[in-house]
């Protein structure tokens, strides 16, 4: 049998500049907020994937009050098909493969270095499921 001495090493990750790409949704994942004042509010975990390299980003929508306008500009950024007032249920199902231009910047928190979704692009070009070339 393989032996193995663990060294609790780390990935190292890989940090795209700032600036503008498209991400595909490859993972989405239910759960439950436990910020201070979005504790309780249902979220969805999303991975992304960026066209070409591979890369991978992650962004978490919380259904909470105020950060509604997070998830309106997801939904018109993803092609999302709403009209001001419609509910609407966002899915895993219904997520995984959509993708949309974002802007990304690079955030260090405790001298690590992440990507991190500065804004979700609403007025760039929307793509079609099978459009999808990755």
């Amino acid at each position: 049998m393989p032996k193995h001495t663990f060294t609790n090493s780390q990935p190292i990750p890989v940090i795209l500049e700032d600036g503008d790409y498209i991400l595909k949704v490859v993972e989405v994942v239910d759960g439950i907020s436990k910020g201070a004042k979005t504790s309780g509010a249902e979220q969805l975990e999303i991975k992304f994937e960026e066209d070409g390299t591979g890369k991978t980003v992650y962004e978490t929508l919380i259904f909470h009050p105020s950060l509604a306008w997070k998830i309106d500009c997801f939904v018109q950024c993803f092609g999302i098909e709403a009209k001001e007032g419609e509910d609407i249920e966002l899915d895993a199902e219904a997520l995984e493969g959509r993708k949309g231009w974002v802007a990304l910047k690079i955030e260090t928190h405790n001298d690590k270095k992440r990507n991190r979704i500065a804004m979700f692009y609403t007025d760039r070009e929307k793509f079609e499921q099978d459009e999808i070339p990755f």
